[in-house]
């Protein structure tokens, strides 16, 4: 996939992760004049809560990565990682 990488953004896999990646990701995509910021920032929290509450990122030290790049104006690509200490 090739586009503008925006942000790398790195938390614990704890349930307050979601809202504070959902904020950064919506200042990005602010900043950067992108479109629908909202519908993206629904999806970062649904990616988000589906980390923190199903995989091994919320046992303790584990985080979770979500990677931002600009494909065009109107079209963002969202990577969440979720990983453990141990991964």
């Amino acid at each position: 996939m090739s586009g503008l990488f925006l942000a790398e953004i790195v938390l614990p896999g704890v349930k307050r992760s979601v809202a504070v990646t959902r904020r950064c990701v919506g200042e990005v995509l602010m900043v950067t004049g992108h479109a629908d910021v909202n519908d993206v920032r629904l999806v970062v929290s649904e990616l988000v809560t589906n980390a923190v509450s199903h995989t091994a990122s919320a046992e303790a030290g584990g985080f979770v990565t979500v990677e931002v790049t600009s494909l065009d104006a109107a079209t963002a690509y969202i990577d969440c990682g979720d990983l453990s200490r141990g991964a």
